[in-house]
């Protein structure tokens, strides 16, 4: 294949969100000369790691307000305490364990057995009988009661959270400002989160009475609207996951007795992927 344009690219990676992807594209996947160049994108995913609180690495932010995001690199973290201790001979030493000894291992999982029997003990959360300030109006508050990455799901109500859209959708646009100076063309990919893909309607409607939601679906049409705007070509797997999921009884999230949470089990790996082949074969690129 040297000295011929690739048919296409995929740069994806479990801890990557958007802006860590567009940091990494010069490097990882333009110098590969690809015809096209997919980038998917996990809205809960994205979304939690453009807030500084959440960030564990290099971030982007929003310099100037909402009409004219500027992105700007914060790098910041490097002198956190935390950071620096992640990064210390003691820490290194730990995971280097961690990696090589299967004892270690076991007692790793073993913790991580219990905490997930002991958060599935404790007593849901009815959003649905709170109060209207704190369903609508109180991000921070929702944030500590149902955990920063369902907030995805929600209308964004204040500066921190408009600041984390406002930097994903700035990330969309340079990355394909970027692509499309190689001459490739940018395709952008929202894949699903668990809850959207519930094959059970009433447990897709408790989660969302749960978090006092009306739209499951609400950062894929987001984004999607975006992408029309600007001409960026968009393969939303959300919806169509879930019609697949509803048919079949199928999850599509998960493994064992944590079915429906998590990464993507086999069967979700295998729709999503024909999915996006047939959306590529049907010309997705030149709409």
């Amino acid at each position: 294949m040297k000295g011929r344009a690739q048919p296409g690219f995929n740069m994806f990676h479990t801890s990557f969100c958007s802006h860590l992807s567009y940091l990494a594209l010069p490097a990882l996947a333009l110098d590969k000369h690809p015809r096209f160049r997919l980038s998917y994108l996990v809205p809960s995913n994205d979304q939690g790691q453009t807030i500084p609180d959440t960030a564990r690495s290099h971030s982007l932010r929003s310099a100037d307000g909402i009409d004219h995001c500027q992105l700007v690199l914060d790098d910041s973290f490097r002198t956190s305490r935390a950071f620096l201790l992640r990064n210390s001979k003691l820490s290194r030493l730990g995971r280097w364990i961690k990696a090589h000894s299967r004892f270690v291992q076991a007692l790793n999982e073993a913790h991580r057995a219990l905490k997930i029997l002991l958060t599935s003990s404790k007593p849901r959360l009815d959003i649905s009988s709170a109060e209207p300030s704190a369903t609508k109006f109180d991000m921070g508050a929702r944030a500590e009661e149902l955990g920063t990455d369902n907030l995805v799901y929600i209308v964004p109500t204040s500066p921190m959270w408009n600041d984390a859209w406002l930097v994903t959708e700035g990330v969309i646009l340079a990355m394909r400002d970027e692509v499309s100076a190689r001459g490739a063309k940018f395709v952008v990919v929202t894949l699903s989160n668990g809850p959207q893909v519930l094959p059970d309607p009433q447990a897709r409607q408790a989660f969302m009475r749960r978090l006092g939601i009306d739209d499951l679906f609400y950062p894929d049409n987001r984004i999607r609207s975006l992408c029309v705007r600007e001409n960026i070509p968009v393969i939303t797997l959300a919806p169509e996951l879930q019609a697949y999921a509803e048919k079949s009884g199928s999850f599509l999230h998960g493994f064992g007795s944590d079915l429906g949470n998590g990464h993507w089990n086999a069967v979700g790996h295998r729709v999503a992927g024909e999915l996006i082949a047939q959306k590529l074969k049907d010309g997705v690129l030149d709409k």
